[in-house]
């Protein structure tokens, strides 16, 4: 079953359940609806929503996002049809680079082209206990953190230490998360990771309402295969975004099913009209980018290529705010992917030393709750302030 198929029977069964005569909710339903809501925090004052009205206000949200959507890439292909999209232009100087656009546009194996000239980083640091590794969301930026993955992967005892680690993500990293946690060589997908900036360099508006297109045929692609999934589900988490009524952070870390797994990866990455296709989860109704309520988040290693949130792994210099939305030239997506695995080996070559602390401090984690639910990192990162 593909997944126009797959959205298109979940959301007719909910329509269903909701026009029966006892609402269409079972026990198990309730239970699932309460266990949602409970890992939320709702005001005192504010008494909670019937199940059935909570279910209806979920099914406004989803199908209000279809609409706007709707109307608004539709004003766009109008306008495209006047305008055209301007090219992205190189803006990142990287004189020592150790890779180029050219190199790996003219290499037979581009990914081992990488490996022959990218320097093999030392051994990871074997954890004593269970270790989190945490992608933060970053939109086009991920190509920096898919450096970092695949430096990671290629520490020498990283088949021996992965028993040990737990993958957590949120928005865009919940794909580097999910793609480590199930296995899969990052890179190896390089060539189609740079095709990215191609594929859409000359649309209007860049990606913005074309996201879902770009990433989910490589998700479903992987998920499709059971080994990935049941390796996958075992040590993975996402950080989502749910209404119960209020909208409010939850961490996805059980899935039952491949579709399950990649409904929270693509719900964690949706922000409405960007992602053209919204996603709606059977247990929790429509899920929403992660990173609105988890752009600082927690874990033993944190990768984000904003500095302001204390990660572990970073660039020293920030990038220009148009890369998140908007392709980077292929020149600037190569070196965005370098500075990652970069960055990556220094980190390892200097001790990996962690600011977990620090994180601590400064957004309020604990470690019963190790991941945050604060909005103002995301505000401070967009108003370009420090946090």
């Amino acid at each position: 079953m593909d997944q126009e198929e797959w959205c298109s029977q979940i959301t007719q069964e909910s329509i269903s359940d909701v026009s029966t005569t006892d609402h269409g909710l079972s026990t198990t339903s309730l239970e699932e609806i309460d266990s949602s809501e409970a890992s939320l925090p709702v005001p005192g004052d504010v008494p909670r929503p019937r199940p059935v009205l909570l279910r209806c206000l979920h099914f406004a949200i989803y199908y209000s996002c279809i609409i706007i959507t709707a109307l608004v890439l539709t004003f766009r292909r109008i306008l495209a049809i006047f305008v055209d999209g301007k090219p992205a232009t190189q803006k990142l100087s990287r004189p020592k680079a150790k890779l180029s656009w050219a190199q790996l546009a003219g290499a037979k194996d581009p990914a081992r082209l990488a490996r022959e000239v990218m320097p093999e980083p030392p051994p990871f640091p074997v954890p004593t206990d269970e270790f989190t590794i945490t992608f933060g969301p970053c939109a086009n930026l991920m190509i920096y953190t898919g450096g970092v993955a695949c430096c990671l992967q290629r520490c020498p005892n990283f088949a021996e230490v992965k028993s040990k680690l737990r993958f957590h993500g949120v928005s865009s990293g919940a794909f580097i998360a999910a793609t480590m946690a199930a296995d899969v060589e990052l890179l190896e997908m390089l060539p189609e990771m740079l095709s990215w900036t191609q594929r859409f360099r000359s649309r209007l508006w860049g990606l913005v309402g074309a996201y879902s297109a770009s990433i989910s045929e490589i998700v479903w692609r992987i998920f499709s295969r059971a080994e990935c999934f049941e390796r996958a589900k075992t040590c993975l988490s996402m950080g989502v975004t749910t209404f119960t009524p209020f909208p409010g952070r939850f961490v996805m870390d059980t899935f039952d099913s491949a579709s399950e797994l990649v409904t929270a990866l693509l719900g964690s990455c949706y922000i409405p009209v960007a992602f053209e296709v919204p996603q709606w989860s059977q247990n929790h109704g429509p899920f929403w980018d992660g990173g609105i309520f988890e752009f600082a988040s927690q874990g033993d290693l944190v990768v984000s290529p904003f500095e302001g949130v204390l990660p572990d792994v970073y660039p020293e210099v920030p990038y220009p705010k148009c890369f998140s939305f908007f392709p980077p030239h292929e020149a600037d997506a190569v070196s965005l992917f370098e500075d990652g695995y970069m960055d990556c080996l220094r980190w390892l070559e200097q001790g990996a030393v962690a600011r977990k602390e620090a994180r601590e401090e400064a957004f309020g984690f604990t470690q019963a709750d190790s991941k945050s639910q604060d909005i103002g990192p995301l505000l401070s990162e967009g108003f370009g302030t420090q946090t």
